[in-house]
C-alpha cells in the first residue's frame, strides 16, 4: 500500500469517526450537530423541481356575480386570475405547459385552452354553460379533489368563494358540521403520509354584479364589492418558493392579497438551532460545551441598570411563515421579567437575530422562548355563522370560518406552540 492510499484510508476513517462521534454526542432529535446543520442545510438548499400546477376555478352559481358579461381587462377578479396564471411561468416557477386549468363544481372539467383563451372564456355566459351541477357547491369535495392531486412535485390552486351550497331543501347547519369534520379528516390523513403538506389561504376582494345566494339558496341581486377566496396547497419548499417569486395583483399593478393565512405541520420539525451570539448591554461569561451551540452564560450582570443578550436562530425550516416569524407579538417568554425587543432576519440562510432585554435584578432562570401557533383573527371578521343574515353581510361569507376551523384542527390539534427554544442564565 503506498502512502497516498494510506493517507486516504485515514482521511476517510477519521470523517466516518467525527460523524459517529456527533451523533453519539448530539443525538437524533436536535439540531445542535454541524452533521445535522449541515444536513438541513442541503435538504433545504436541494433544487426543486418545477411543478405541476391544476388550476382551478369554482363556477357554481354563487361565483357568477364576480365575472363579467364579457372579458374586462379591469375587473378585479379575471384581472388576479390572468396575473396568477401569466406570473406562475414568466416568474419561472414552473413551465407554461405544465399547469392544468379547470372549471370546478360538482366535478372538475379540463379546459385545453391557453391562458389568453381561458382567461376570455371567463364571462357569465360561459360560466353558465359548462358542465356540472352550477346550484350545489361541496367544500368537502372541493377539498378531496386538490388534496388527492397534490405532491411533492405537484401543486393544487382553486378560486372560490368558499360559500357553503348544500341545495334546496337541505338543513345547512347540519350541513357545514359534516362538511368541517370530512375537511379535518382528509387534510390529516394527507399529513399523516406528507408531513411536509402545507396549505396557503388567501382572501381578496372584488366587484360581485349578480345573484347572491344564501345557504338555503335563496338570492338577491346586488352590486358591491364581496370577497372570494385562494388556496393554494403543496409541499412547504413550493409553497414557499411559490410566496417568493410569483404575485397575485389588481388591474393597478397593486397586491391584489388583503389578507392570507399558511397552515403548515410543525410536529414533525425538528427544534431550530440557536446561539447567544453577543451581549449588547449588561456583563455575561458564556458557557461554551465542546461541540455545542452556546445557549448558557453566567455571572450575568446589569449595566446602567440594563442587560440585553442577542440570540441567532435558524428558522430556514420555518421560512414559510415569512414576515410572521419577525412579529414579536408572535413570541411568549415563560419569565416575565424578561421582554422580547426584535426579531430580524440576519441572512438568506434563513437565520434571525433576536433579542431579549430586562431592567429587573438577574436571578438564575431558564428562560423558554416560543412562536405562538396563532390562528388568523381576520377571518373571524370576514365570516357570518347565519346563512340568512348574507345579504345583510355582505363583506362577510356565510361558514368560512368554519372551513379554517377544520383546517387548523388537522393541522394544530392540541399544538400551541410551533417551536421552542431554552437559555439558561446564571445557573
Amino acid at each position: 500500500m503506498n502512502n497516498s492510499t494510506i493517507m486516504r484510508s485515514y482521511h476517510i476513517f477519521l470523517f466516518v469517526s467525527l460523524l459517529f462521534s456527533a451523533s453519539v454526542l448530539y443525538g437524533q432529535n436536535t439540531l445542535s450537530s454541524s452533521a445535522q446543520i449541515d444536513s438541513l442545510v442541503l435538504e433545504s438548499n436541494q433544487e426543486l423541481t418545477k411543478p405541476v400546477v391544476n388550476f382551478y376555478i369554482e363556477n357554481s352559481g354563487s361565483m357568477f356575480g364576480y365575472i363579467p358579461s364579457q372579458t374586462k381587462s379591469d375587473n378585479d377578479f379575471v384581472w388576479a386570475i390572468s396575473s396568477l396564471l401569466t406570473n406562475l411561468s414568466v416568474s419561472g416557477f414552473t413551465d407554461i405547459n405544465k399547469i392544468n386549468k379547470y372549471y370546478l363544481n360538482s366535478k372538475a372539467f379540463k379546459q385545453d385552452d391557453n391562458t389568453a383563451s381561458f382567461i376570455k372564456k371567463v364571462t357569465t355566459h360561459n360560466a353558465q354553460t359548462f358542465q356540472g351541477d352550477l346550484g350545489a357547491t361541496s367544500m368537502s369535495h372541493i377539498f378531496d379533489l386538490l388534496v388527492s392531486t397534490t405532491g411533492r412535485d405537484t401543486i393544487s390552486i382553486v378560486v372560490s368563494d368558499f360559500i357553503i351550497s348544500p341545495g334546496k331543501g337541505k338543513n345547512a347547519e347540519n350541513v357545514l358540521a359534516s362538511e368541517a369534520n370530512a375537511i379535518t379528516t382528509c387534510i390529516n390523513d394527507k399529513l399523516s403520509q406528507s408531513p411536509d403538506f402545507a396549505i396557503c389561504a388567501y382572501r381578496l376582494t372584488s366587484r360581485f354584479k349578480g345573484r347572491l345566494y344564501d345557504c338555503l339558496d335563496d338570492s338577491e341581486y346586488i352590486d358591491t364589492v364581496r370577497p372570494y377566496y385562494i388556496w393554494i396547497m403543496g409541499s412547504k419548499q413550493q409553497i414557499s418558493r411559490f410566496n417568493q417569486i410569483v404575485k397575485i395583483t389588481k388591474a393597478n399593478n397593486t397586491n391584489a392579497i388583503i389578507n392570507e393565512h399558511i397552515f403548515f405541520g410543525s410536529k414533525n420539525i425538528k427544534s431550530p438551532y440557536y446561539r447567544i451570539i453577543q451581549k449588547t448591554s449588561g456583563q455575561i461569561q458564556p458557557v461554551q460545551k465542546k461541540g455545542q451551540p452556546v445557549n448558557t452564560i453566567k455571572k450575568a450582570k446589569l449595566q446602567n441598570g440594563r442587560f440585553m443578550l442577542a440570540i441567532r436562530v435558524n428558522l430556514k425550516e420555518y421560512s414559510l411563515l415569512g414576515g410572521y416569524l419577525e412579529n414579536v407579538e408572535n413570541y411568549v417568554i415563560d419569565n416575565d421579567n424578561y421582554s422580547i425587543v426584535s426579531i430580524k432576519k440576519a441572512s438568506e440562510d434563513g437565520e434571525y437575530d433576536m433579542k431579549i432585554e430586562t431592567t429587573r435584578p438577574l436571578s438564575p432562570a431558564n428562560i423558554n422562548i416560543s412562536l405562538k401557533q396563532t390562528f388568523p383573527e381576520w377571518i373571524k371578521d370576514f365570516s357570518v355563522e347565519e346563512c340568512s343574515q348574507v345579504a345583510r353581510n355582505l363583506d362577510k361569507t356565510y361558514g368560512v370560518l368554519t372551513i379554517f376551523n377544520a383546517v387548523n384542527k388537522a393541522y394544530n390539534y392540541n399544538v400551541e406552540n410551533i417551536f421552542s427554544i431554552t437559555l439558561s442564565i446564571n445557573k
